[in-house]
């Protein structure tokens, strides 16, 4: 694919309509076909191929000794002696041509390690308290994914960013999540808020650059050109595995399987420890859609307050599809020290060219949320599994 020049297209593409699909609700719709788009080009070199995703969130606490980031996956830091160039994984010494031919970077926000960015607990949180499209893409956007794209910096921090795989892996994670969402209530056909220039934005309106698609084809999946779905979704609280159809494929968190089972585990931990650790009411504020059917063992069911109750102010033939079983509960295990939540380290880039889409103000909204959930759990005794 970079042979041929696929990765210079799609990071072409979107540096020129960076500006109309950040920072409204064109975001998610325009990135879900975006990723789609590069899935079907690389079904043409290997048909088996089907996108994974990266779940960022999960290695929240040292997201530089994720797997993800390791030589056996798409490398990691680039060489500090040569421009940081990567020089691992299926994109190693790969040029870039936009917007001046250079090789492919990835330049860490702190030396060889990552900072510490947002938690599953967090980005939980968020989803559930997300009463409409517009809010919901304002918590992710300038959450974790901002994050994502502020931590590993090089080209990731620039609008032609997809000229890295690691664009690719995360905009899927951004996908599934916006999926998860689409799961609670009414929010399946939901589309409120404001698109490029301001103007709201309608399921009849085109995609940003791609006028033939409209934003009402992308809002299914397992449907028409979506004919996918994730290896797991959030039911009622319990993270359970999606099973393979022969009428869709199903994008993997892991290409391999070996850290598949761990992750979807960790999920079902969390949701379990958390309910675990909060009172009824402080579960039903900030966990309201498990709350709903998840009742509290001291009272049998939940309801959700309306006030704070804590009181805290490339070659890429290995993606293919495959099954897997889940048999492992780490619920089951006690931790012998207690896990804290660390808290995300906010960074702004120092070019004003990069991220310009980032709002500042609302980064520091979303980490204030994020540390007020994280000091109430680390206060109750709670155990990230993750």
């Amino acid at each position: 694919m970079s042979n041929d020049g696929w990765f210079d297209y799609f990071a072409n593409v979107h540096n020129n309509v960076y500006n109309n699909v950040h920072s409204n609700v064109m975001f998610n719709p325009f990135h879900r076909y975006f990723v789609l788009l590069f899935e079907q080009t690389a079904k043409g070199y290997d048909s088996r191929f089907v996108m994974p995703y990266w779940d960022a969130a999960a290695d929240f606490a040292d997201p530089a000794s994720s797997v993800v980031l390791s030589d056996k996956y798409v490398g990691g830091r680039g060489d500090p002696n040569d421009d940081f160039c990567v020089k691992q994984g299926p994109q190693a010494n790969m040029t870039v041509s936009i917007p001046n031919p250079h090789c492919l970077a990835r330049i860490y926000n702190n030396g060889k390690k990552l900072n510490p960015w947002y938690s599953p607990e967090a980005i939980a949180h968020f989803i559930q308290i997300s009463s409409d499209m517009s809010m919901f893409r304002n918590y992710i956007e300038d959450s974790i994914h901002g994050s994502v794209h502020l931590a590993i910096a090089g080209d990731m921090l620039y609008g032609w960013a997809a000229a890295d795989f690691v664009f690719f892996l995360h905009h899927a994670n951004m996908d599934r999540i916006w999926s998860i969402w689409q799961g609670i209530g009414d929010h399946q056909m939901m589309m409120d808020g404001n698109g490029p220039g301001g103007r709201p934005l309608s399921l009849d309106d085109s995609l940003t650059f791609y006028q033939n698609e409209t934003v009402r084809s992308t809002m299914r999946l397992g449907y028409g050109k979506y004919c996918y779905r994730y290896d797991d979704e959030d039911i009622d609280g319990f993270y359970k595995p999606v099973a393979s159809n022969k009428r869709f494929s199903r994008r993997n968190a892991d290409t391999k399987n070996s850290a598949l089972p761990k992750i979807l585990s960790s999920r079902q931990a969390m949701v379990k420890r958390i309910h675990k650790a909060l009172s009824p009411e402080e579960f039903a504020y900030y966990f309201p859609e498990w709350a709903k059917n998840y009742p509290h063992p001291n009272t049998g069911t939940n309801k959700s307050p309306t006030q704070n109750p804590s009181g805290i102010n490339v070659n890429l033939s290995g993606f293919v599809d495959v099954d897997i079983d889940i048999d492992i509960d780490l619920d089951d295990i006690d931790d012998a020290v207690q896990k804290l939540i660390c808290l995300p380290i906010l960074s702004q880039p120092k070019d004003p060219n990069a991220m310009s889409h980032m709002d500042p103000g609302s980064s520091q909204k979303l980490y204030n949320k994020a540390k007020e959930l994280a000091e109430l759990l680390n206060g109750k005794g709670y155990s990230t599994p993750f």
